[in-house]
């Protein structure tokens, strides 16, 4: 692998990890100035070796400012604590084996899953939490015995609340969740409604 293709992944996955709201060519732009501390803006490199147009690099400064990555001053940017935290994290990419196992997991668990509607949400939290082995059957676990107690309690008329869509379930870590007798597997249901006014 090439150190210019290494050099791509790397920033294509801390785009991709960190979940910003900045495009793609903002944050290019911003990685350009960060790496080589570089204050001025419009860089002669940025148009004449990366091809950027006028334009484009406009919309990239106003963009950074505004999501607060940097502060323009004249024709010079300072860059925040925002735009350090960022390029200073640690990045670990999946290796394409592990992208694949947790692929092939996640259509387990997806089968498994009672409610199943917004899967590319779901698979976006599975690919984020990344379940090691143990965790998985964890999760598999989790949700067979938490069908089971459902259609239990519902048999003896017992009312058990449906099960949230599976991005929310992951999300939510309810996987963690207990099946206590006298209880539903969401939380203590209470006959605590307020009383209806009658005047």
């Amino acid at each position: 692998m090439s150190e210019l293709t290494k050099a791509t992944d790397k920033l294509l996955c801390i785009y991709e990890d960190a979940e910003l709201q900045i495009s793609l060519l903002s944050f290019l732009v911003l990685e350009y100035h960060a790496s080589l501390d570089e204050h001025l803006m419009g860089h002669d490199s940025l148009s004449n070796f990366y091809g950027y147009t006028g334009n484009q690099l406009l919309t990239a400064y106003e963009e950074l400012e505004y999501y607060g990555y940097v502060v323009q001053k004249n024709e010079y940017i300072s860059f925040t604590n925002k735009t350090k935290q960022l390029f200073n994290s640690k990045v670990n990419r999946l290796t394409t084996i592990e992208r694949e196992t947790l692929e092939k997991t996640f259509e387990i668990f997806w089968k498994a899953y009672p409610v199943r509607v917004g899967k590319k949400k779901a698979k976006f939290e599975w690919m984020k939490l990344r379940p090691d082995k143990n965790l998985y059957e964890t999760i598999i676990e989790s949700i067979t015995t938490q069908i089971k107690y459902k259609a239990q309690e519902e048999r003896k008329g017992k009312f058990v609340p449906e099960f949230q869509h599976a991005e929310r379930w992951l999300k939510n870590e309810r996987y963690n969740d207990e099946c206590v007798v006298g209880k539903n597997f969401i939380g203590k249901l209470t006959n605590n409604k307020p009383k209806r006014d009658e005047r």
